[in-house]
């Protein structure tokens, strides 16, 4: 079960309609991944005029990564195992201290991430207040996964 899904998509200024899509994406993948669902991230960004633009939808699990790409728009889900697989990450971000973030907070979360002889990245965008989840996503999944020594 995912914890505050509906308060995150509060606090990230969801609306309703976009809502509804939101939590048809994650019906998808509770179906596929019963009980697992940990903890949801929508990648977005701030365009030139100030409007917040929606893009993918991030689902974890104990084991997983998935990803709705565009997902307002298009049916284009993946999933790829996390656990133990992520190579290395990088982190770009602007007016955010990693404690508190302002309006003018951005961040940027490519990982890169190996299992058997495949290769995946993901790239996750956050503004404002979800530059705050996804530090928390980076500290609650990504660093943990990360491959040790061989």
């Amino acid at each position: 079960m995912i914890k505050n899904k509906d308060q995150y998509f509060d606090i990230i200024g969801l609306t309703n309609l976009f809502r509804d899509r939101a939590n048809e994406v994650i019906d998808f993948y509770q179906n596929l991944y019963p009980n697992q669902l940990k903890t949801v991230f929508i990648s977005e960004y701030i365009d030139s005029d100030g409007n917040r633009n929606f893009k993918n939808l991030w689902l974890l699990t104990n084991k997983h990564i998935c990803e709705a790409k565009n997902f307002l728009k298009e049916d284009d889900f993946d999933s790829v195992t996390i656990k133990n697989s992520v190579k290395g990450w990088l982190l770009k971000k602007k007016n955010y201290d990693f404690k508190i973030a302002t309006q003018k907070s951005r961040m940027t979360l490519n990982c890169f991430l190996s299992y058997a002889e495949s290769h995946f990245s993901c790239s996750m965008k956050a503004s404002g207040e979800n530059c705050g989840f996804l530090r928390d996503l980076l500290k609650e999944y990504i660093i943990p996964n990360e491959i040790g020594e061989l």
